[in-house]
């Protein structure tokens, strides 16, 4: 039995709107055929037979879901530091994610979708980028705006429209498995892309090393919140089939050995060495408009 918080409930019930809905087919195949992947509080996560995407099946409808988008999902998971010193911290760590991406873009037009309280922005700004976010997030749009300063809407992701061509870089980041409709996000992206721009996509990859150690207690999960569970294969698979040339394929290291391997001597001093060799939670695919 799926779960879903109480109060949103009662308020879905009573405007006679239905709460859960299921998915017919993979985005990514078109399969039908499914296993049972995991179970996590209620909620099942199909893997399609045919390419293993992992599908939220059932899933909360797009009018109950965006309800449970308040400040609360936002500051519990994305808990924006405001102290100076912290801010300046996590722009230096964007920064590095930004230096990663010079052989594939160093200027231009830049957009970050679904970008938070604007760190990568900042980073994207002092490395001489003219930068654009989105992001729906009152919280988000606080310290941007507020703190920051920078040029980011308020609109939710799958309704935002930007005229064609309009970018050099367009970066998603824990954002496509948030969506209902992946598909209309990366045409409308590629759209916007100029010729020879690129989209970077981070997000969980739940054929990691650190999926099986953890289980169900694995962060990427998120439910209800991620309606789809990636994998390098079939994200690379997405974007080939729809405009996109795969450029390359990053996977974070084992959070999970890091974490677990602190108190086994000796080696907890060579775990972050040894964490590289397995795949952690994330990973990042960065590809050119075909």
């Amino acid at each position: 039995m799926v779960k879903i918080s109480s109060l949103a409930k009662v308020e879905f019930l009573r405007r006679g709107q239905p709460l859960f809905e299921s998915v017919s087919h993979c985005i990514v195949c078109n399969g039908t055929a499914r296993d049972p992947l995991v179970s996590v509080e209620g909620w099942e996560v199909m893997c399609c037979r045919d390419c293993g995407l992992g599908i939220l099946d059932p899933r909360p409808t797009a009018h109950s879901l965006s309800a449970l988008y308040d400040d609360t999902y936002f500051t519990t998971r994305q808990a924006a530091p405001l102290q100076a010193a912290a801010v300046k911290k996590a722009i230096r760590g964007a920064g590095r994610m930004l230096r990663s991406l010079k052989r594939y873009k160093s200027g231009g037009r830049l957009l970050d979708i679904g970008c938070g309280a604007g760190y990568f922005l900042a980073a994207a700004r002092e490395a001489g980028f003219d930068v654009r976010g989105v992001e729906p997030s009152s919280w988000g749009i606080d310290v941007a705006r507020g703190i920051l300063n920078l040029p980011v809407d308020q609109v939710s992701i799958e309704s935002v429209e930007f005229a064609p061509e309009s970018f050099d870089l367009v970066n998603l980041s824990h954002v496509l498995e948030h969506v209902s409709s992946p598909l209309v996000l990366l045409a409308k992206v590629r759209q916007w892309l100029v010729s020879d721009g690129i989209v970077v996509i981070t997000l969980p990859n739940h054929a990691s090393y650190d999926t099986r150690r953890y289980g169900a207690h694995w962060y990427g999960w998120q439910v209800p919140y991620h309606l789809w569970h990636f994998t390098p294969s079939t994200l690379t698979r997405l974007l080939s089939e729809h405009g996109f040339r795969v450029e390359a394929c990053r996977l974070d290291s084992s959070r999970y050995i890091k974490e677990e391997w602190k108190g086994i001597p000796v080696v907890r001093w060579f775990r972050h060495l040894i964490a590289r060799f397995y795949a952690g939670r994330d990973m990042t695919v960065i590809a050119s408009r075909g």
